[in-house]
């Protein structure tokens, strides 16, 4: 309930920040604990994953009141911790975090005692998705690929790019 109330904040990182200070996070929201700070190989880092996590929440928070929309925001990297990987080529990677991180949505709901419900499906199914219509941008785009996702997101396409939209910030994240 008291997470539920940070996450219809104005601005939902405040809380977040004032668990992390007062070492509440690290017992209650382990995975997005786990987020914070920069490894570095070869001079090479990656943005701090808990900060763009918080950005990208705060977005949300600016375009919508939908509560799951923001636990969507809070949870679409929750993976990235166990699928960092250095690849002396593309640098830190984090390869599969969409599906690994979808994955983890029931015992993170479960454990904070979200509901099990099509809320819970909601925030599963745009944490697995959240990465593919960034992929659209980047390359050729076949109509095949396009209908996919369409038929993928069904009726929350809509909230799908919204989160999308959300999901671009800063390159220099700190």
């Amino acid at each position: 309930v008291e997470l539920n109330k940070i996450m219809l904040s104005p601005r939902p990182s405040l809380g977040y920040k004032l668990l992390f200070k007062t070492g509440l996070l690290q017992l209650i929201f382990p995975e997005l604990h786990a987020m914070y700070g920069v490894d570095y190989m070869n001079g090479r880092g990656h943005k701090d994953n808990s900060y763009h996590t918080l950005q990208v929440l705060d977005n949300v928070a600016e375009v919508s009141d939908d509560l799951w929309l923001r636990w969507v925001a809070i949870m679409h990297d929750i993976a990235k911790p166990l699928t960092k990987r250095y690849d002396r080529v593309r640098g830190w990677t984090f390869d599969g975090h969409e599906d690994k991180g979808s994955r983890m949505v029931p015992k993170v709901f479960r454990r904070m005692k979200l509901p099990l419900n099509e809320h819970m499906k909601y925030v599963q199914k745009l944490v697995k998705l959240h990465q593919r219509p960034i992929a659209l941008v980047n390359e050729e785009v076949s109509d095949s690929a396009i209908r996919r996702i369409i038929v993928d997101a069904e009726n929350d396409l809509e909230d799908l790019l919204t989160f999308c939209r959300a999901d671009i910030t800063s390159k220099n994240d700190k």
